[in-house]
């Protein structure tokens, strides 16, 4: 869950598409236990989580129409906050493999998916994602407009730095 950075990682037989439908499921199960309808997932390219639109269609609800459920990376690269949070976990889970602790990936990814869960998230009040995804939404409506956040979306600095193009140039162009 992006706002509330829930989330949870699953230890797959294999990187191919049929393996990742139950981790999807699961994950979609374990959100709508704690009453929250799964809205849209957020992929990177790989063609191996397709089967994330598939998923989703269950939860397509009348005012979405035709948009699409899984919002994938349209240019390719990397999606930041999946690739904190896969850092995150990679880090934790790297202790174990150093000091060769027998357990099964499973259930240390449960483990440090549970500590990521409790551990207070500092943009939103020190609020653990599990509160945050709890909380009824009057209350989240008021912690958003107490967050300060010097985020207004993709900033300009960098184009205003960019020298001025004129017709002619050599420019390079990335399909």
């Amino acid at each position: 869950d992006v706002y509330s950075r829930f989330c949870r990682a699953y230890a797959l037989e294999k990187k191919e598409r049929q393996f990742f439908k139950p981790a999807i499921e699961a994950f979609c199960k374990e959100l709508l236990s704690m009453q929250i309808m799964p809205r849209r997932i957020l992929s990177d390219k790989g063609s191996e989580l397709t089967v994330a639109a598939e998923v989703m269609e269950k939860f397509r609800l009348k005012r979405d129409g035709d948009k699409p459920l899984h919002l994938r990376s349209y240019t390719g690269q990397p999606v930041g906050v999946i690739e904190n949070l896969n850092a995150q976990i990679s880090r934790r889970l790297e202790i174990f493999r150093i000091s060769d602790l027998a357990e099964s990936p499973n259930q240390l990814l449960f483990d440090i998916t549970e500590q990521l869960n409790h551990q207070p998230r500092v943009r939103k009040k020190n609020y653990t994602p599990y509160e945050l995804i709890k909380m009824p939404s009057s209350m989240r409506n008021k912690l958003n407009l107490e967050i300060k956040s010097d985020y207004n979306g993709v900033s300009t600095v960098p184009q205003e730095k960019l020298q001025f193009l004129k017709a002619g140039d050599s420019v390079r162009k990335l399909l």
